[in-house]
């Protein structure tokens, strides 16, 4: 699940309002979101 998630805030989604990160954070900035989010995500 990490490309879609890395595909979606590079990308953006404009259908729902979520601009693109890409340019604005650093590849690495994404991953530590990712990671916190894993670790905060309820199973």
């Amino acid at each position: 699940m990490p490309t879609v998630f890395y595909t979606t805030a590079t990308t953006g989604r404009a259908s729902k309002g979520m601009p693109p990160w890409k340019g604005v954070l650093k590849d690495e900035e994404l991953w530590t979101i990712f990671t916190f989010l894993k670790t905060v995500q309820k199973k």
